[in-house]
């Protein structure tokens, strides 16, 4: 879904080791995510209509959504920044 949580992945080819691929991954550790996380249920609705555990009647008034980081990233100075469509990285 368009509401995922954001990972960062690599994968890296070495001309000197014919056939194999390194494969990197990690989440993007945004305040949502490790909310999530240290809660073990989703905490935030998604922008895109994906809802927190408890139906229909538990994200009816929530007006806040979890920044997911998850359409593009771009790395600037010493930083790299996860981005998405709704809000600021």
């Amino acid at each position: 879904p368009f509401d995922a949580d954001g990972m960062i992945v690599a994968v890296t080819f070495d001309a000197h080791r014919k056939n194999e691929v390194l494969f990197r991954n990690k989440y993007v550790e945004t305040e949502g995510y490790l909310d999530d996380l240290r809660e073990g249920t989703m905490t935030r609705r998604g922008l895109f209509g994906t809802m927190t555990s408890g139906g229909i009647w538990n994200n009816a008034f929530r007006t806040s959504y979890k920044h997911v980081a998850n359409t593009h990233v771009l790395h600037a100075g010493e930083s790299l920044y996860a981005l998405w469509e709704g809000g600021l990285p």
